[in-house]
């Protein structure tokens, strides 16, 4: 009886090896080929830094390699398309596979283009897909900052969308959640500051990891340049 092929998303949370699931462990432990993202070649993938205390010695991880170059679309899709290709290929000789990214699968992942273009070239392939701690929750245990009670609405969009869309999640939100602070910070900041908003607003990097850092008085961050992996989670007055 031939065996299905199989590739697992599992999110490994935002840091600590702690976080990532039970089952993201035992199914870490039990597949025959891991793929891990990368920006390049050979560069360390905090992914599977996450997840090494789960793969055993010996077992086969492979890399696929993702530009962080946003602004090359055509060289994006066609490494989503390259590693859908490569997945498919392993898992001829190795039926059960897992792909691990950082914090949740289905949150911001590079996991979910791959598993969009996998579904449209090799539909054989079974998808199944594991939940992980993402680092907005991470971050909100962190801090401890509540994201919503009642019926509270929360926003949560990158630092560098338009400016509209920005002054709308943070005027009408109860919690916004300004992930990748590295591009868009100082425009950022003015606004908080425009909407009186500054003093209610806290900053968080590698939320989970040896480096984390929180500010609470986020007027610091000015003419900084922040980490890739931070967020910033703003409440309204009275929330």
């Amino acid at each position: 009886m031939s065996v299905v092929p199989t590739l697992h998303g599992i999110g490994v949370g935002p840091g600590d090896p702690e976080l990532l699931t039970i089952k993201g462990a035992r199914l870490i432990r039990e597949a025959g080929v891991i793929f891990v993202p990368a920006a390049r070649s050979g560069q360390r993938s905090l992914a599977r830094s996450i997840a090494t205390p789960y793969i055993d010695v010996g077992k086969r991880v492979v890399e696929l390699i993702y530009p962080t170059d946003g602004r090359a679309r055509q060289l994006l899709e066609d490494s989503w398309d390259a590693s859908a290709d490569t997945i498919a290929i392993a898992l001829q000789t190795e039926p059960v596979g897992v792909f691990l990214t950082e914090g949740d699968a289905m949150l911001y992942s590079t996991f979910i283009y791959t598993m969009e273009a996998l579904s449209r070239r090799h539909p054989a392939v079974n998808i199944e897909i594991v939940p992980g701690v993402s680092s907005i929750h991470a971050a909100a245990a962190a801090t401890g900052v509540p994201l919503a009670t009642a019926d509270q609405r929360v926003a949560i969009l990158p630092s560098d969308s338009p400016e509209a869309v920005l002054r709308a999640a943070l005027s009408t939100s109860d919690t916004t959640v300004l992930l990748k602070l590295s591009s868009g910070s100082e425009r950022v900041l003015d606004l908080l500051d425009e909407l009186g908003l500054t003093n209610h607003a806290v900053w968080i990097r590698r939320c989970g990891q040896s480096q984390q850092e929180i500010v609470r008085d986020v007027r610091a961050l000015r003419n900084q340049r922040l980490d890739y992996f931070s967020l910033m989670i703003v409440k309204r007055p009275g929330q």
